[in-house]
């Protein structure tokens, strides 16, 4: 009897957490939309995602990084419940410092991104901060969650969707990276823009939430 109260108690976590992920992944995209339509001085291809929580509306933005953060904390519970080894701890582990870095890029603004570097905020520096955990974070973690969920039995069907996941998340990383660093540098001018790489790189990571979740989802029903 106590067996299975224990089993269904699992379960119904595992309900509980693959519905909040998915939902504040949802939700996380739902805000991005509505801040492209409210906020239509900032031109998508030249301006970050981050940039949208300056100004009154900022709330908005701020309330799609705290979203972001929680699917990540709704996968992690999720993740855990499965028997992963030591490299799917140790990218639960890096979707953890993600979950950081996504909330504190709610909690700390940016500054616009012209603003010299010697002129940034404390704000802006911290917000630099969760970007790193959060960004290479979610890419560490995916990569090695997939790796390791790949090698469990109840996944083998779905080592097809992992494979993917990850090289588009890696396509999506090399190509931000790529963008930031010829801005920065000023190989390419001002004319360069990083606004698109950066919105599609945040699609493919709550991307990769929604799905792992609803294939969790799959597995239980």
């Amino acid at each position: 009897m106590m067996t299975t109260l224990s089993a269904d108690s699992t379960r119904h976590a595992k309900a509980v957490a693959a519905n909040m992920a998915i939902a504040l992944a949802g939700l996380f995209i739902a805000l991005i939309v509505v801040l492209h339509a409210v906020r239509p001085e900032l031109e998508p291809s030249g301006h970050m995602l981050s940039e949208y929580a300056l100004g009154s509306l900022g709330w908005l933005m701020t309330s799609a990084f705290y979203a972001l953060a929680a699917s990540y904390v709704g996968l992690l519970i999720l993740v855990r419940s499965q028997s992963c080894g030591i490299t799917g701890y140790i990218g639960m582990f890096f979707l953890f410092l993600a979950a950081i870095g996504a909330a504190m890029g709610g909690l700390f603004p940016m500054d616009p991104l012209n603003t010299p570097a010697d002129q940034a905020t404390r704000s802006a520096q911290l917000h630099g901060v969760g970007a790193l955990l959060g960004i290479p974070g979610l890419l560490i973690a995916a990569t090695l969650i997939n790796w390791s969920l790949s090698r469990q039995p109840p996944w083998r069907a779905s080592r097809g969707l992992l494979r993917w996941t990850t090289i588009v998340l890696w396509l999506t990383f090399i190509a931000i990276a790529v963008s930031m660093v010829l801005l920065i540098s000023g190989t390419v001018g001002g004319n360069l823009v990083v606004g698109w790489q950066n919105r599609w790189m945040m699609v493919t990571h709550v991307g990769w939430v929604i799905l792992l979740a609803r294939r969790f989802q799959q597995l239980e029903a």
